[in-house]
């Protein structure tokens, strides 16, 4: 009789431990549910728009627009580029995470490099995107750009870009870059560069203007017009 009722409880207790393990995951640990901003994995594109090379300094520009079709800003997306040369021989490469491209517009992404980052001199470029990132809640910081202006070098045939820009928020000098596109009247990219706070101080406080200053851009043809996107780069 005693063996019997050890038996049943053995039993009770096996089934509540299974109820209670079937709670959780199968494993038995209780996993926390995905945000549905994570669980939905964003649809972007990146296309070369126009490409720039200088055969005497291995130094070459691109723009290449990043699109966010989506209704939600994207953020941790990550772009790879990859220079070639005219025999189609890899020259260069860089990978890195990209600014916040904001929902249902694009980020005019301005790239390039040259002296020791190139081995050889880059005939085309390719863009591709390494990482979709995610679609985010939180609003990319509002940056301000004014005053904007172009003018012709003076003792040569490229160009020089200004303008002002503004942060809303406390920044570090190091995450701020600006792309800067210069375009014919008929709106056809003829330049194009990026810009790099190294005169600011490590620390922005919110309010603060600045100087955005892209000097010597070569140029295709005579520019009709300036561009500047200042950005926050992770």
């Amino acid at each position: 009789m005693k063996s019997r009722q050890l038996f049943a409880a053995v039993l009770i207790a096996a089934a509540l431990f299974t109820v209670s393990c079937g709670s959780g995951s199968s494993d038995g640990v209780t996993k926390a549910e995905s945000s549905p901003l994570d669980v939905v994995k964003p649809s972007s594109s990146v296309e070369v728009a126009w490409f720039w090379s200088d055969d005497e300094s291995t130094l070459m520009r691109f723009v290449a627009p990043i699109t966010n079709p989506g209704d939600k800003p994207i953020e941790g997306l990550e772009t790879e580029w990859i220079a070639y040369d005219a025999e189609d021989s890899i020259v260069g490469s860089f990978e890195a995470e990209r600014a916040t491209i904001p929902a249902g517009g694009t980020l005019p992404y301005v790239g390039g490099a040259g002296g020791a980052i190139l081995s050889g001199v880059p005939a085309k470029v390719e863009v591709r995107i390494t990482d979709p990132g995610r679609y985010s809640s939180n609003a990319a910081p509002a940056l301000a750009v004014t005053d904007i202006e172009f003018k012709k070098e003076e003792y040569s045939s490229d160009y020089t870009v200004t303008a002002r820009g503004t942060t809303d928020v406390e920044l570090t000098s190091d995450e701020l870059a600006a792309y800067v596109i210069l375009r014919s009247a008929a709106g056809e990219i003829v330049g194009a560069d990026f810009w790099m706070p190294y005169n600011l101080p490590s620390t922005l406080p919110a309010g603060s203007k600045f100087t955005i200053e892209a000097a010597l851009i070569p140029v295709s043809e005579k520019p009709d017009s300036a561009e500047v996107t200042l950005v926050v780069e992770p």
